[in-house]
């Protein structure tokens, strides 16, 4: 299985053209890089737990804790996971 996504304010994900991001976000690296790689962070891990819900590895009260923890931390915003 392979997944891909983009980064926080990037691809369709963003609403600028790729140079005016980079002009942006390097005239201003603190106040427009670490939000970007923070939530881009916290979708990777949303991403992984979703999709990953179903592995035996994963003991179930660690999977529901890693979700209550995950929950607490982006109260506002849900993800969903796309399995083929």
């Amino acid at each position: 299985m392979a997944l891909s996504f983009d980064p926080w304010q990037h691809g369709e994900r963003g609403r600028e053209t790729r140079d005016e991001l980079a002009g942006r976000v390097f005239g201003a690296f603190r106040r427009h890089m670490w939000p970007i790689l923070g939530h881009t962070t916290l979708d990777a891990l949303r991403v992984l737990f979703l999709c990953g819900e179903k592995d035996t590895h994963v003991p179930a009260d660690g999977a529901l804790r890693f979700q209550a923890a995950l929950g607490r931390a982006t109260p506002r915003r849900r993800t969903a996971c796309v399995s083929r």
